[in-house]
């Protein structure tokens, strides 16, 4: 024997169906004030979610690298006759001499950037940025891994590096292993490969396409030396305040950059956490691939303003269709329609339009977003919006 169907069940789908079909016949009658609501909703969302991807991207820089929160990079201050110069660019040296003395620094690395002409048997390339001389602690402090090859030996030795896999198609042929095989770098010297690169899990105010041993610099030059300077990162111990730690060194700088003259020039030494270089460097000569951080504040407030306007302007027509219902309103309380079931009908209709304008946006969106990377210089997907940390 059959169930009887639970009670207002009879009602409940009838009803849903009228007003499904109530809202499609108003639809009909005003096909143009409906497609000019349906259009502005989802430009002002399209254009939004774009403005947000690009924030979200912005606020993601660096924020993959392990332990981020304890990588700092060492910024140089000088100060002489009233002037001031601020660079992320220091002498090699900086960073053992720091790291001997304290020891709240758990690792230390140095990054020397430069242009470098790559030379295989049968190709060259020249690569203006993405080449640069690492100690191989960098690799674990800047989240680097390798796809194959063994990070903690791949630049321990003099005249070994790492490459990414593209390079290495380009250097040798596509699928080729170029593990074990030599390139010659500015036609000074010879480095083997011992490892492949991966691409880092976010976007980095640094990327490289090839990491040489920093070791195959120092038999020929000191850390010292003008030509070593570059970026030296500190990845410093659980607990350690980067605040306590900067104060520190400079209280004892005299041990750390001894052949300074610290009476003629005023030396200071920063620690900027790496989650921070990508939006506050102004001013910090040498800092990498950095923006400003007022652009963060400008687009979200320029999407906030675009959605305020999308939905006010929605608003405004949807009340302004609604006026033209009279007849109908009149007619459905006649024939005995509560306030609720108008309430419901109305509503269940805007937020119906407002989830249809929203499915149009993420397309719209999705199809924008190449034209938008070339323009801003990104390369960014809709991921970001899912994803829930920065």
């Amino acid at each position: 024997m059959l169930n009887p169907p639970a009670q207002g069940s009879e009602s409940h789908y009838p009803m849903l169906s009228n007003y499904l079909h109530t809202a499609l016949r108003a639809l009909r009658r005003q096909p143009v004030q409906a497609f000019i609501n349906l259009a502005g909703l989802s430009l002002g969302l399209a254009c939004s979610l774009l403005l947000f991807v690009f924030v979200r991207d912005e606020l993601a820089y660096d924020r993959t690298i392990p332990d981020a929160e304890r990588v700092v990079r060492v910024v140089r201050t000088d100060s002489t006759g009233g002037q001031v110069f601020r660079s992320a660019i220091i002498l090699g040296g900086v960073g053992p001499a720091t790291a001997d003395l304290y020891e709240g620094i758990e690792q230390f690395a140095r990054v020397h950037q430069r242009r470098s002409v790559l030379a295989s048997e049968t190709q060259v390339i020249d690569l203006p940025e993405g080449f640069a001389w690492a100690d191989p602690e960098a690799l674990e402090i800047l989240g680097l891994p390798l796809t194959s090859g063994v990070a903690e030996d791949a630049l321990t030795r003099p005249g070994t590096m790492v490459l990414t896999r593209e390079l290495a198609d380009r250097l040798f042929g596509p699928g080729a292993d170029p593990i074990g095989r030599t390139i010659r770098v500015n036609n000074e010297r010879d480095l083997e490969v011992t490892g492949i690169l991966a691409g880092p899990a976010g976007p980095r105010h640094a990327e490289f396409e090839a990491i040489a041993s920093y070791a195959s610099l120092l038999p020929l030059q000191s850390p010292w030396m003008p030509e070593n300077q570059g970026w030296t990162y500190l990845k410093l111990a659980p607990g350690i305040a980067p605040e306590v730690l900067e104060a520190g060194i400079n209280d004892n700088l005299p041990q750390i950059v001894t052949w300074f003259n610290h009476e003629a020039m005023k030396l200071h030494y920063g620690l900027q956490p790496v989650t921070r270089i990508r939006l506050h460097s102004a001013g910090i000569a040498g800092a990498g691939n950095v923006s400003d951080g007022r652009y963060v504040w400008l687009f979200s407030g320029v999407g906030l303003l675009i959605l305020l306007m999308a939905c006010v302007n929605f608003m405004s027509l949807t009340t302004a269709r609604a006026t033209h219902r009279f007849k109908e309103v009149a007619m459905r309380k006649t024939l005995g329609a509560s306030r609720g079931q108008l309430f419901v009908q109305f509503t269940g209709e805007a937020v119906g339009t407002s989830v249809l304008a929203l499915g149009i946006a993420v397309v719209l969106m999705q199809v924008a977003l190449p034209f938008f990377g070339q323009l801003s210089g990104k390369e960014i997907t809709a991921d970001y919006l899912a994803q829930a940390d920065l």
